[in-house]
C-alpha cells in the first residue's frame, strides 16, 4: 500500500503541514498511522479525503463546516462548486484537479474521462490544459520524484493524458501559410513527451506551422531535419535529471549550430537554473511566458 508523508500531502494539496496537524488535532479530520519513531504516514484514502476537503476549503467553505459533512455530502458540495458561475476564480478549478489526481492514483479511467471531458466543455481546451492539467501533472510529479507512484500508475496516468492531447491535436487543421515554422523535439535521452505535446497543441491552435519530431531525437537527425525544413524556431523540453555540465555542453552545441534561429527551452527549472542560457536561446519558466512568446 502506498503511503504518504505529511510533507507530500502538503505538496499535493497546497495545505501547509502545520495546518493539517491542526485539523487532525482539532477536528479529527485525518487519522494517520505512525511509525515506531512517531512519524505520520497517510494512505490513499486519507489523501483522497484531504483533496476533497481542500477543494471545498479553497472554494470558500469554513473548515468547521466541512468536517461535519458525510462523504456523500462532501461529493455533493464539490459538484455544486463545479457548477458555480464564478468561472474567473481559480478555486473552481480545484474540484477537477483533485478528482483527476484521485482518478489517476486509483486507476479510475471512467472518473478521469468524465472530469476531463467536463472541464473541456466548461473552460475550453487551452484553459483546461493551463489551469487543470498542468497543476495535476505538477502535483503528481512530486510523487514521481519521490518514487511514491509505481511504474503501473505512471504509465496509466501518462497514457491517459497523452490520449487527450493527441485527440486535441487531431482536431486542429495544420497551418498552410504561417510565417513561423517551429521544430519541436526532445534530445536523445529525453522521453517525457507531455510538455512538448502541449506546446505542439498550443502552437497549432495559434496558427503556427509545427514540425513535431517527438522524443529521443538523435542530434544528427535534428540537424538534417532543420537543414531540410528551415524552421524559424526550435523548441525543446528538458525533464530528465542529468549532470549540469553535460546539459551545458548540449545547449552550447545547439546555440552554435542554430545561431540564426530562436531556440525556446523549458522544463526542469531546478536543473536549468544551474546552466547558462546563451543567445539565441530563450528560457521559458511558465505557461504564461510561453503563451506570450507565441
Amino acid at each position: 500500500m502506498i503511503q504518504y508523508s505529511i510533507n507530500e500531502l502538503e505538496s499535493l494539496t497546497g495545505i501547509k503541514a502545520h495546518t493539517i496537524r491542526i485539523w487532525e488535532k482539532r477536528y479529527g479530520l485525518l487519522k494517520p498511522e505512525r511509525t515506531d519513531t512517531n512519524i505520520r504516514h497517510y494512505s490513499n484514502d486519507e489523501l483522497r479525503k484531504l483533496i476533497n476537503v481542500t477543494t471545498l476549503y479553497n472554494g470558500g467553505m469554513k473548515i468547521s463546516h466541512i468536517v461535519n459533512l458525510s462523504e456523500n455530502e462532501l461529493n455533493e458540495k464539490i459538484t455544486e462548486l463545479i457548477n458555480t458561475s464564478q468561472s474567473e476564480q481559480t478555486a473552481v478549478y480545484e474540484p477537477y484537479i483533485g478528482n483527476l489526481i484521485t482518478a489517476s492514483l486509483t486507476f479510475d479511467e471512467v472518473s478521469f474521462e468524465k472530469n476531463f471531458s467536463n472541464a473541456i466543455l466548461r473552460y475550453g481546451l487551452a484553459n483546461t490544459y493551463q489551469f487543470i492539467l498542468l497543476p495535476v501533472l505538477q502535483r503528481i510529479g512530486i510523487l514521481w520524484n519521490t518514487e511514491k507512484i509505481n511504474p503501473g500508475q505512471e504509465h496509466f496516468i501518462s497514457n491517459l493524458v497523452l490520449q487527450k492531447i493527441y485527440s486535441a491535436i487531431d482536431g486542429l487543421q495544420p497551418s498552410a501559410n504561417s510565417e513561423e515554422k517551429w521544430l519541436l523535439f526532445l534530445p536523445q535521452h529525453e522521453f517525457h513527451e507531455i510538455g512538448l505535446l502541449i506546446a505542439n497543441y498550443l502552437l497549432r491552435n495559434a496558427g503556427k506551422k509545427v514540425i513535431y519530431l517527438g522524443s529521443r531525437v538523435p542530434y544528427d537527425a535534428l540537424v538534417q531535419t532543420a537543414q531540410f525544413n528551415k524552421p524559424t524556431h526550435l523548441m525543446l523540453v528538458i525533464v530528465r535529471n542529468q549532470p549540469a555540465d553535460e546539459l551545458q555542453e548540449y545547449l552550447d552545441k545547439l546555440s552554435i549550430e542554430f545561431k540564426d534561429l530562436k531556440i525556446i527551452i523549458t522544463g526542469n527549472t531546478a536543473l536549468l537554473s544551474q546552466v547558462k542560457i546563451k543567445k539565441p536561446m530563450i528560457l521559458i519558466s511558465s505557461f504564461e511566458e510561453f503563451v506570450k512568446e507565441i
